[in-house]
């Protein structure tokens, strides 16, 4: 637990249920020695990532440090750190930890990184969403209008979005709820489980195929077509085959689809959302996951 100076991490209940924001106690990381020795960071939110990925929050140029090194959630009056499966470990105080809570001036190592974490006396505002349901979510405390301000801010805009969270924890529901909030809650909302379909069928049923395609087979639209001026919800996208994942990518990059035996490219307007179940981040470091899904919008359902 963090000492007293870190009071002010628990006005966030003490704010009510139309305040229009929250606070989270703040923290700094200054590297002490190693490759990028003299840079920091400032939290500027719940959760923080240190690794070599350009979309760390802390990004290390160390290459013995893992793409998604660890990451620091700040709690309400406490830091927990999390080795997201680096490949050479994190170590506070000496110590070889998986999770640890973090005290004031506790001493980080990574690879051949040194850092020092620090308090910073200003805590971080957090936006509230300003009422007690967003859609098909209901939640009054301060940690789920947290949330529903970030689905909020999901839902105006057109980005991919990433949510993650175990099972259970209404990741479905919150795709639901970015579709029905967003200016393309009157077009269709398809679900897909890449976990209980095989890879080889699941390509056509995302992409679709020509005639001849597959034995039998009958020239039919795929799912990012069917699913044109909507959502399509990609549910356990950790399940997608290494050997799928970049033509996901490209459909996504490029918005536009081939059929399997098609020679010519078909644009797609769909919006897509997907879920997993595991830290995509540890299957990265795992070399399980490409590393380009993560600049997708992240959120925890």
């Amino acid at each position: 637990m963090l000492p007293t100076r870190s009071a002010t991490s628990t006005t966030t209940e003490a704010l009510g249920p139309r305040a229009a924001h929250s606070t989270l106690p703040r923290f700094r990381l200054r590297v002490e020695s190693g490759p990028d020795a003299g840079s920091s960071f400032e939290s500027a939110g719940e959760q923080s990532t240190v690794g070599t990925h350009e979309s760390a929050s802390l990004v290390l140029s160390d290459s013995a440090v893992s793409r998604f090194h660890c990451e620091i959630v700040a709690g309400e009056g406490c830091f927990k750190l999390r080795d997201l499966g680096s490949r050479n470990g994190t170590f506070v105080d000496g110590v070889s930890v998986v999770e640890a809570h973090l005290h004031a001036n506790a001493k980080l190592a990574m690879g051949r990184t040194r850092l020092s974490f620090e308090l910073v006396d200003e805590p971080v505002r957090v936006p509230l969403y300003a009422r007690e349901r967003f859609e098909r979510l209901v939640g009054s405390t301060n940690r789920m209008r947290r949330v529903f301000a970030l689905l909020e801010r999901a839902a105006e805009s057109q980005a991919t979005v990433l949510l993650r969270g175990e099972t259970g924890t209404g990741k479905e529901l919150a795709a639901e709820s970015i579709h029905d909030a967003s200016a393309r809650r009157d077009g269709p909302f398809i679900v897909v489980d890449c976990g209980a379909i095989p890879n080889e069928l699941l390509e056509s049923e995302l992409f679709g195929n020509e005639r001849g395609a597959f034995t039998g087979a009958v020239p039919r639209d795929g799912l990012l077509l069917a699913a044109s001026g909507g959502t399509l919800f990609l549910d356990e996208i950790g399940e997608l085959g290494l050997e799928l994942q970049p033509k996901l990518l490209r459909a996504l990059d490029k918005r536009e689809v081939k059929r399997l035996g098609s020679k010519s490219y078909a644009p797609i307007d769909v919006r897509v959302i997907a879920a997993s179940n595991r830290d995509l981040r540890a299957e990265v470091n795992a070399r399980r996951f490409r590393s380009s899904f993560d600049r997708f919008s992240p959120g925890r359902a």
